[in-house]
């Protein structure tokens, strides 16, 4: 049997299982297909399966190019991906394919830009197929939307329904996301967290690996082991997903609970309509009260919030070398200066901030911005402070750190060098699903990735990633933390220029 995995090491049984059926002689019909929620993993199983049974799978990707559909093929042997009008499509694959002796299956990935001609394109494919040799099949590829088309079902006897992890396969594929990540230990995660996430998700793995690495880096900067119900909420808003509590019947039965937990003893508590016997008579422990910490009594210096941040992106490094001068040895370039509040957030990475409480300075990490307060992170503990403290002490400096291109530029352009240009495919074609070319070529496919990445970020789509696109790159990837940024008044602002690192524009700390 044939073994399909995804994500490194961890595979889905219902992969397995549609594989198998791929390759089952005894598939009757000549159409199939298959679809699921976005991010279920459709892509991912095709691709996988086609590099094992290169001979067999021909996958194309439907694609927009001036309001007109084209299929591009994703053979990776290719330098430059072929490209079918879809009204010529069939005829140019039928005349490549015609004289196998073996069986194919023709893959239309993203199928969903065929609905409304999904009939006719059907149709052709049946006029044609019985003029190759070894047999042909098509299985259409797309999202639930698909199988509703008008005239689909007639011409589909068979569908194939994707469906989302369980929250058994949810629970196994955080925890390998999180292996897979940064160094150090992963964070424990609450079984009914993990249901959350898997109903929150609706099965996307791309968000779940991101709830994953996210809820890791927070574990890393407040070194625990376990997520509190704030931590639960930052991760999810992080991810851009709701977290809801859901204190209804849950509360009602926690009260129940602590009302037989707590029996006659808890008369003080629980006022009864009769009086206790005086043998019931529980005596309370004195409860001492303690003091608690107050955010102007804190001490830190750069050098503790420095180790913080480092820790935020994976490393563990001592205090004594937490400086911006290391940062190159983990791939990063670290930046200092002074800024708006939201023009820094717009970075969307995390920042340490120079504060001024009571005459003394005070260095935190901020990890969640909104509208009105703020999350810091001072010598492993959390604070949230209002917006109008942080604005009243903060004195605007900063110093984050953002990661370059392989060769330590902000930007890569068809000037930059060949394996700048392939790791630049490579990571747009993760991050979107679509084969890269390794070529090292910049091409005008590679142009459409960069655009099409911009358009989901909603960064500008020039074509060419600068220091905001690498950063968003590395964030989707799971490769750097990223701001918890719940504003919802940021002020229309131009874009701002990308610094050149080689000309030495970046203001550093410097070394003690």
């Amino acid at each position: 049997m044939c073994s399909v995995k995804i994500s490194g090491g961890y595979e889905f049984s219902q992969f397995r299982l549609i594989s198998d059926w791929l390759v089952n002689p005894l598939w009757s019909g000549e159409v199939a297909l298959l679809y699921g929620n976005k991010g279920v993993g459709k892509s991912s199983l095709i691709y996988k399966f086609r590099k094992s049974k290169s001979s067999m799978f021909f996958v194309f990707n439907a694609i927009k190019i001036d309001n007109n559909i084209h299929l591009m093929s994703t053979e990776e042997y290719e330098k430059e991906h072929l490209t079918y009008a879809q009204d010529h499509f069939w005829l140019e694959v039928f005349s490549s394919i015609k004289n196998k002796t073996t069986e194919s299956i023709i893959v239309i990935d993203n199928a969903d830009l065929l609905a409304h001609d999904v009939d006719h394109f059907i149709q052709a494919f049946k006029q044609l197929a019985p003029a190759v040799e070894g047999g042909v099949k098509l299985l259409l590829v797309g999202s639930p939307r698909l199988k509703n088309c008008k005239g689909i079902n007639k011409r589909l006897p068979i569908h194939l329904h994707l469906s989302p992890l369980s929250e058994a396969e949810c629970s196994d594929f955080l925890t390998v996301m999180q292996a897979e990540g940064q160094a150090g230990e992963g964070v424990i995660l609450r079984q009914s967290f993990v249901r959350h996430i898997n109903n929150a998700t609706r099965g996307n793995l791309s968000v779940m690996k991101r709830i994953a690495v996210i809820a890791k880096q927070l574990a890393l900067a407040e070194q625990s082991s376990h997520l509190s119900t704030r931590q639960e909420k930052l991760v999810m808003a992080a991810a851009g997903l709701p977290f809801k509590s859901g204190p209804g019947a849950l509360l009602l039965a926690t009260y129940v609970a602590l009302a037989l937990s707590i029996g006659w003893g808890g008369f003080d508590v629980m006022k009864l309509p009769f009086p206790a016997p005086h043998w019931l008579d529980v005596t309370k422990p004195v409860v001492k009260n303690v003091e608690p910490i107050k955010i102007n009594a804190m001490a830190s210096n750069m050098q503790d919030a420095m180790q913080q941040l480092f820790a935020i992106w994976g490393y563990e490094v001592s205090a004594e070398e937490a400086w911006c001068e290391q940062a190159d040895r983990a791939g990063l370039v670290c930046e200092s200066g002074d800024e708006t509040l939201e023009n820094l957030a717009r970075y969307s990475l995390p920042w340490v901030a120079r504060l001024n409480v009571e005459n003394h300075a005070l260095y935190a990490v901020i990890m969640r911005i909104s509208d009105n307060e703020l999350d810091l992170i001072i010598n492993k503990q959390t604070w949230t402070v209002s917006r109008k403290w942080f604005d009243a002490h903060s004195e605007g400096h900063y110093t984050l750190m953002w990661p370059s291109a392989p060769d330590g530029k902000n930007r890569v352009t068809n000037k930059s060098t060949a394996e700048s240009i392939i790791w630049l495919d490579a990571m747009l074609s993760r991050a979107l699903g679509v084969p890269a070319n390794e070529s090292g070529d910049w091409t005008a496919m590679l142009t459409e990735k960069v655009k099409l990445f911009q358009r989901h970020e909603n960064l500008q789509q020039d074509g060419t990633p600068g220091k905001d696109t690498l950063i968003r790159l590395r964030q989707t990837l799971g490769e750097a933390p990223r701001l918890i940024n719940e504003m919802n008044t940021l002020p229309i602002q131009k874009s701002v220029p990308d610094i050149d690192v080689k000309k030495k524009d970046v203001k550093k700390e410097n070394a003690k």
